[in-house]
């Protein structure tokens, strides 16, 4: 069985999006959009 490689999604309050984690966390990290 083959393993999908999919990236965690969750819902941006304050845009009203749903964001890839993964973008948020880099961002975070960053600080910058």
């Amino acid at each position: 069985m083959k393993r999908r490689k999919t990236h965690r999604k969750i819902r941006d309050k304050t845009a009203g999006k749903v964001r890839l984690l993964h973008r948020v966390l880099a961002e975070q990290m960053l600080a910058r959009p």
